[in-house]
């Protein structure tokens, strides 16, 4: 009996036993799926909230992702608006040559010629002018309205519209040395240029010319500035030009020359090929034209009565002026300057005791001197030299037009 129970007791124990470790095994079994589980909100966390979650701040990152390649578009991309600009910067030099080209004119000047047999015939020259006033002050080249080889102002001058009406034209004045001739018509409220400021152009600058080539209306051609300040010094043109890489035509000379905001900064002179020409800087033209409106010339300017050249070949010097030296000859001596101090075929070796080897610098001390001034001239004449008192005078060209007329 005594085993029995003792059997029993064993039993029970065992049981008990078993039953506690089995409860301890499904608590660490729980502790593992627990630990388990978590550790997948860690490795799903992104996908499951991005994919899932009606979470108004996390619906908004879709919406980050698809703005991206706004921000990553390649600049070079042309966008409507600079499409526009372009299309627009088009328009805008379309509208410029448009309102330039009401501005320039034709012009045409007629000579009546007398031949030694007293045979008459009428001379033609064309060119072009640019209105500078709503009244009908009009810029053109000297050498479009002048005759060359006399000097003579035209007999008649006809000014033709971008609109084709006509108009006799006055001459107000007109100046060799700058090229540059004042025109007037009787009109009122004509389409004029707007001045710009010729001091500001710079080499490579693009330009507009703006003309009438060979009678044909309003021709327009563009080019750029290649060189600024040029002097000229001729026979009888002592300037400063713009020299302009554009096509300039027979015709042109008096013509606009407009930079590229439609302002005029020079009146076109000539040309040197057919690609390459020059243009009177509008500063100096305006100034002239002033002269011209006020007194018919340009005031302030020095002269002795005397045309020079330079004679650079014996040749040329003995058949000319009967000598064999080559210098600086005088080619007229114009009464009512210097009368019996200068003469024809003196040649000037020296002025003011400083020696002269070409036109060009004799030119420039008279141009340095005020009138009244006295400049002493060293002369060769008939092989002796002589020394000269010169005395300077105001310029006044002969055929000058007083306003007062």
């Amino acid at each position: 009996m005594k085993r029995l129970i003792a059997l029993i007791l064993a039993l029970t124990i065992i049981l008990c036993t078993f039953s506690s470790c089995s409860k301890a095994e499904e608590a660490d079994d729980t502790k593992k799926i627990g630990a388990e589980d978590e550790t997948v909100p860690e490795d799903t966390d992104s996908e499951d909230i991005y994919d899932d979650s009606t979470d108004g701040e996390v619906e908004d990152e879709p919406d980050d992702t698809e703005a991206e390649p706004e921000s990553t578009k390649p600049e070079d991309e042309p966008s409507e608006e600079n499409v526009n600009s372009d299309t627009d910067n088009s328009e805008s030099i379309s509208d410029i040559c448009a309102a330039v080209s009401t501005c320039v004119v034709e012009v045409t000047a007629e000579f009546n010629m007398i031949t030694d047999s007293q045979y008459h015939y009428a001379m033609m020259s064309t060119g072009s002018g640019v209105i500078i006033s709503s009244d009908g002050y009009i810029l053109t080249a000297d050498h479009v309205i002048t005759d060359s080889d006399s000097g003579s102002l035209a007999d008649a001058v006809t000014v033709r519209l971008n609109n084709s009406a006509e108009y006799e034209a006055e001459i107000i004045g007109s100046d060799p040395s700058s090229n540059i001739a004042l025109l007037k018509v009787d009109a009122a409220d004509l389409e004029f240029a707007t001045v710009g400021n010729s001091d500001t152009v710079a080499t490579g600058e693009q330009i507009i010319v703006a003309a009438y080539p060979l009678g044909e209306l309003g021709v327009i051609t563009f080019g750029t500035i290649s060189a600024t300040n040029r002097d000229i010094n001729g026979e009888d043109v002592e300037t400063t030009i713009i020299q302009i890489a554009a096509a300039v035509k027979p015709g042109n000379s008096g013509g606009g020359l407009f930079n590229t905001r439609g302002e005029l900064i020079g009146i076109v002179n000539g040309k040197e090929a057919e690609s390459l020409g020059y243009a009177i800087p509008i500063n100096e033209a305006v100034y002239v034209a002033g002269e011209l409106r006020e007194h018919g010339y340009v005031t302030g300017k020095t002269y002795i009565g005397i045309s020079i050249a330079d004679v650079t070949d014996s040749h040329t010097a003995y058949n000319y002026f009967g000598s064999t030296e080559t210098g600086v000859y005088i080619s007229l001596a114009q009464e009512g300057y210097n009368d019996g101090v200068l003469e024809y075929g003196d040649r000037i070796t020296a002025v003011n005791g400083t020696e002269i080897s070409s036109s060009a610098e004799v030119k420039e001390i008279i141009s340095e001197s005020e009138a009244g001034d006295t400049l002493t001239f060293t002369i060769s004449r008939d092989s002796n030299l002589y020394d000269v008192e010169v005395m300077c005078f105001e310029y006044s060209p002969k055929n000058a037009i007083s306003s007062e007329e």
